[in-house]
């Protein structure tokens, strides 16, 4: 935290997580794989109850543009991620390395913070 009281922050403690088969994921590579999404704004995947969750910022610009709602949003995000899981399961472990079976999806909505200005 800065002495303006602002918190930044940079990346992760560890790059990888251990699921509990014992698999090492490399959560930077999914996510970089899922940002290519226009859709998708921001992303962080993490490790949770034995498998992996997705949290995904949507994009404003085209949630405004395509006049999404919320489960709009969430429907075509999920669809995404489907056929994401479903081409990581149909490749061998060769050359997925580090990917799931199953990701699960988690929308976090954006609100926009009125009336406030930094000096």
């Amino acid at each position: 935290m800065d002495e303006d009281g602002y918190l930044f922050i940079n990346g992760r403690v560890k790059n990888l997580i251990i699921l509990s088969n014992g698999e090492n994921v490399s959560p930077e590579e999914i996510e970089n794989k899922l940002a290519l999404n226009p859709l998708v704004a921001e992303v962080i995947v993490t490790g949770e109850e034995n498998g992996l969750t997705a949290r995904i910022y949507p994009e404003q610009a085209v949630v405004e543009a395509k006049a999404l709602d919320t489960e709009m949003i969430r429907l075509q995000l999920q669809a995404f991620l489907d056929v994401y899981n479903k081409k990581s399961a149909d490749l061998s472990s060769y050359y997925r390395p580090g990917d799931p079976e199953k990701i699960r999806l988690y929308v976090v909505q954006q609100k926009k913070i009125e009336g406030r200005q930094d000096v």
